[in-house]
């Protein structure tokens, strides 16, 4: 499932109207007789504490909801035929479900790409919209749960207690904020939390500058998929007005990072990543043409998604 057809067209619109919109869906055609098919948005609550450390809001659902009874899952709920699009879905449900009113008691932060999974337990086909929100100081006092939830809790962001989640959990969340290593890399972690200035083509390149410059793994491949999925990150957290630029930008780096990392053997050289980052304060970009920018992004991100049929 790549996104060989939708990052095309998305690249080449944010390069000239620096706006962009993703959508890609696993297909699991061949199920759709047999299963409950529904679509849902699922948002995440997202802060940093005096501690530093981000931290994410899991709501632990009651034995009054029709599915994962007792897991810890986002705010979530399906998409209505009144809803306008899936944003306002989310914000619909998390008004119903924690009283909090998006626009006035949160900061939306990004829409994570969209994907679809069964799960055959609950003879269900999900199509999942995931959201993130930052809960800023003291707008958590405001929150009222409803039947659906009968608490919640605040976990660091790489870890959560995956055998407690409902289905997709995990998936949801790594489409909307940094996993494993990167979500140790502060100016990234800032980045997507609006801390720094997200319409800034500069704090978008620090942010991801500051990723390829950090020792996310010891095995290249492994290295090299958080790298790309750092660059994945800014571009999708970037406002729109510069999206197309930081995409510009973003994609011809992590092309040359890719000939640096490309003569790596089995482990990464030691100071590897410290001479990425030296590379990309001194090498000279040069500017690449929209269409190789789609290409690039294409071959790039076009798999930083694909999901398993099975999502647990």
């Amino acid at each position: 499932m790549a996104f060989q057809g939708p990052i095309r067209r998305v690249a080449a619109r944010a390069a000239s109207s620096h706006t962009a919109c993703l959508r890609s869906f696993a297909s699991t055609a061949q199920y759709a007789q047999e299963l409950q098919r529904r679509a849902v948005v699922g948002s995440f609550l997202l802060r940093r504490d005096q501690d530093g450390i981000p931290k994410v809001a899991l709501f632990r659902r009651t034995n009054k909801v029709n599915t994962y009874q007792h897991k810890y899952a986002t705010i979530s709920g399906g998409i209505e035929p009144t809803d306008p699009t899936p944003l306002d879905a989310a914000k619909r449900e998390l008004k119903e479900e924690t009283t909090l009113d998006a626009d006035a008691d949160l900061r939306f932060l990004c829409r994570g790409a969209p994907y679809s999974f069964i799960d055959r337990k609950a003879n269900y086909e999900w199509s999942v919209h995931p959201f993130a929100f930052r809960v800023p100081p003291g707008a958590e006092k405001s929150i009222r749960l409803g039947f659906e939830h009968e608490s919640y809790k605040w976990f660091p962001a790489d870890q959560i207690p995956i055998p407690e989640l409902a289905a997709g959990i995990v998936e949801s969340l790594r489409r909307v904020w940094p996993e494993g290593a990167l979500s140790r890399v502060g100016a990234l972690s800032r980045f997507i939390l609006r801390e720094d200035d997200t319409d800034s083509i500069d704090a978008a390149w620090r942010a991801f500058a500051q990723a390829a410059g950090e020792r996310l793994s010891g095995h290249p491949e492994e290295w090299w998929r958080l790298v790309r999925l750092a660059g994945w990150h800014v571009w999708n957290n970037s406002d729109a007005g510069v999206k197309g630029e930081v995409l510009g930008r973003v994609v011809p780096a992590l092309a040359f990072v890719e000939t640096l990392v490309e003569g790596q053997g089995e482990e990464l050289a030691e100071g590897f990543e410290q001479l990425v980052a030296i590379a990309l304060q001194n090498v000279r970009l040069e500017r690449v043409e929209d269409g190789r920018v789609a290409e690039l992004a294409d071959r790039l991100f076009g798999d930083r998604w694909e999901v398993p049929e099975e999502v647990r």
